[in-house]
């Protein structure tokens, strides 16, 4: 609903195909940029559980703002959402980079997916997180939530796993999302 409210269309692609593991999504991602130009501008999330909280404009003006300021080549042009930033406890359980939310220019995408399955073939070796984590000098990783808010506590487990420095935040940010959808 918040897609249709922003007015952008998603593309859902792998819905019936057999899962084995998360390297079968990134498989899938490779499969479906192999043909998109590569200065496009692709932004990717894995699930239905994904709100959007701005239009098209918007999203493209804060990722250049983003991409502006990173200072290393190498990690430019390609930006994943963070998946350990807000938690309290049990961090080190948690990857930092998060496959499940990422934006990036498409020959960049290219280029890294490709370099990781020749390496260690997404269908084989499971986890796409921990395949890009090997690779963390070629992008970037949004550790303020300026593009994405990756969270994945509610309730109770929200109010005890979340780090207090995030806490005022996240009420309000949800606040917003349920004013947005």
């Amino acid at each position: 609903q918040s897609a249709i409210n922003h007015n952008i269309k998603l593309e859902v692609f792998g819905r019936g195909k057999k899962w084995v593991n998360y390297g079968t999504k990134m498989h899938e991602v490779q499969s479906y940029i192999s043909n998109i130009p590569d200065d496009e501008i692709i932004v990717f999330f894995d699930a239905f559980d994904t709100l959007i909280l701005a239009d098209e404009k918007e999203f493209k003006e804060k990722y250049q703002a983003f991409n502006d300021k990173i200072t290393d080549v190498n990690k430019k042009d390609l930006i994943f959402s963070n998946g350990r930033n807000c938690i309290k406890y049990f961090k080190h359980c948690f990857l930092e980079t998060n496959g499940g939310l990422f934006i990036g220019k498409s020959k960049k995408m290219k280029d890294l997916f490709s370099t990781i399955n020749k390496k260690y073939n997404w269908k084989i070796n499971g986890s796409g997180d921990v395949l890009l984590e090997r690779f963390r000098n070629r992008f970037s990783i949004d550790c303020n939530y300026d593009l994405f808010y990756n969270y994945y506590f509610d309730g109770f487990i929200q109010q005890i796993g979340t780090n207090s420095r995030f806490k005022k935040q996240i009420k309000v940010d949800i606040k917003q999302a349920k004013n947005n959808v």
